[in-house]
């Protein structure tokens, strides 16, 4: 097959019904035994093509504008299969397959041809077309369907060159009967109760003030392996559903534990649960949460829900739905992974959550990015402030990180830096030590809500932190000044003021002294400036 044959599939028109005139599976599979039977001195390939996150593509822009994509995609691929005399063939969803040469080339024309379809011009959103190939001659004991079905694997399993095209490699069939395994012995985990939760605290990175922990699934007890990392399990959970077993068991878990530390007097952190969307799909999530607090006579504010940023972009009125109902039954709701999906600043327009979690990503800078990712940073911190929205950084690691985010206003922390995940009984420990007898829940610290209203300590400090939002929002400048070095930097500052390169001094005593020297300082305050600022 000659190039020419490729590039004529991207100018044919789009034909009306074109997704009921594609073979379907049956006939597909039919025809293409019969078309390799035929051309068996050839090298060809079998490709299934997907179009990733395709579900979200239907909640951005309809299922009428969804049919119209998986329509537009026949129709090309039917004046390929015109062009070339190779089958195609549709297997429901946004599953396609067909035959072509085994050309890298001619492959990557088919991607190029197709992806036109996918991403038109007009999308505020870019999604993405990925063709899995399985050569037929590495095969030749394999039938038309064991051939579909190595491409379907290799579709599903990207080998991350950024082509879009990944070819099936034995290693992918051996990976999925591990995956079979692991899937056989989490069933049998959840009979057993062989999983747990640790707790990893968010504290306030000023004050080292705990202002709530969040639940760790943790699956510790396998009987060979021992520890099994949840960056293993928790996909394969999602993906199978058997999610929602080992949810509702960590939920009720919490709740346990909550009730023990209410009933020995031990000083009360809210938790938060990691709530999926199978979760919200096959159960009454806020039902369940609320069944639990009134079996254990907890507070609703003390359980609290966290959900992804992704999840709320693919399946935004289930999820809403969800956050309302909630709501309505006392409880808080906070995003996890903000920044992470495809639609931060809409999610924050259209979803009632109650705090935000800044994804670690975020943090996750280096020297070529640095200035880049701060003004980021900043401006997501600010826009939060404005919305009135609690924000939280999680994956905190480094010193200079924890500057950053003080420096942008950003006072909550998530991360090794303070806090590992550990056990409920490091935890309670961590909760039992003297200088910490004074805890607030994230709404009191950060929504200026508590369930202890005889702590007159606490609005005292809530009080202080009003007063300095308000100072922060109108103060001429804000400055981060090293203590044991003088260094110095400007963090936000009125143009306004007089002067100029002063947004760029690194040196606290020159910095003041430009000051004095300018009369941004009255004369008659000179002297009483100088003592009060000088760092020996």
């Amino acid at each position: 097959m000659s190039d020419k044959t490729i590039q004529n599939t991207t100018v044919g028109t789009v034909q009306p019904g074109a997704l009921t005139a594609i073979a379907r599976k049956e006939d597909f599979l039919q025809h293409l035994q019969d078309f390799l039977d035929t051309h068996k001195t050839e090298k060809w390939c079998v490709a299934a093509i997907d179009v990733e996150h395709f579900r979200l593509y239907n909640e951005l822009y309809g299922t009428e504008q969804g049919n119209t994509l998986l329509n537009t995609l026949a129709s090309h691929l039917l004046d390929y299969q015109k062009t070339s005399g190779c089958p195609v063939g549709y297997w429901g969803n946004d599953d396609f397959f067909l035959c072509l040469p085994d050309d890298r080339v001619q492959q990557q024309d088919i991607v190029i041809t197709l992806q036109t379809c996918v991403s038109p011009n007009h999308q505020d959103v870019t999604f993405f077309l990925a063709l899995g190939l399985c050569p037929v001659s590495e095969h030749p004991e394999a039938d038309a369907a064991a051939l579909c079905n190595y491409a379907q694997i290799a579709v599903m399993n990207p080998d991350h060159s950024g082509s879009g095209i990944h070819r099936f490699a034995p290693a992918m069939l051996s990976r999925m009967k591990e995956q079979q395994q692991l899937l056989t012995d989490l069933e049998r985990a959840l009979k057993n109760h062989e999983f747990c939760f640790f707790l990893q605290p968010k504290c306030n990175s000023m004050t080292r003030a705990i202002v709530g922990m969040e639940a760790l699934v943790r699956w510790n007890h396998h009987p060979t392996r021992g520890c099994v990392p949840p960056a293993e399990f928790m996909p394969l959970l999602e993906s199978t559903g058997l999610v929602t077993q080992l949810d509702q068991y960590i939920w009720e878990s919490v709740c346990q534990t909550l009730q023990k530390w209410q009933e020995s007097g031990s000083n009360l952190v809210p938790v938060s649960v990691n709530v999926s969307v199978v979760d919200i799909i096959n159960l009454d999530v806020p039902q369940i949460f609320s069944d639990l607090v009134e079996k254990y006579k907890l507070e609703p504010k003390l359980l609290l829900a966290e959900i992804t940023e992704t999840m709320l972009a693919e399946n935004s009125t289930l999820v809403e739905n969800t956050i309302q109902g909630l709501h309505r039954k006392g409880f808080s709701v906070m995003m996890d992974d903000f920044g992470s999906g495809y639609s931060s600043l809409n999610m924050l327009k259209d979803t009632n959550v109650d705090a935000i979690k800044l994804d670690m990503k975020l943090i996750d800078m280096n020297q070529k990015n640095h200035d880049k990712g701060v003004q980021i940073v900043e401006s997501v911190v600010d826009m939060a402030h404005r919305l009135n929205l609690p924000i939280i950084a999680e994956g905190v690691e480094t010193p200079e990180q924890v500057s950053m985010l003080q420096a942008a206003d950003c006072l909550y922390t998530q991360g090794y830096y303070f806090f590992k995940p550990m056990p409920v009984e490091n935890a309670e420990e961590l909760l039992a030590q003297p200088n910490s007898e004074n805890y607030w829940d994230m709404r009191r610290d950060l929504m200026r809500c508590d369930h202890r209203p005889a702590d007159t300590s606490s609005e005292q400090t809530a009080l202080a932190l009003q007063a300095y939002q308000i100072f922060a929002d109108n103060a001429l400048e804000l400055s981060l000044l090293n203590l044991s070095t003088g260094a110095y930097r400007v963090i936000k500052r009125d143009p306004r003021l007089s002067g100029t390169g002063l947004e760029k001094e690194e040196d606290f005593t020159n910095y003041c002294d430009r000051l004095v020297e300018d009369k941004i300082i009255h004369p008659d305050d000179a002297d009483l400036f100088e003592d009060q600022t000088d760092l020996d």
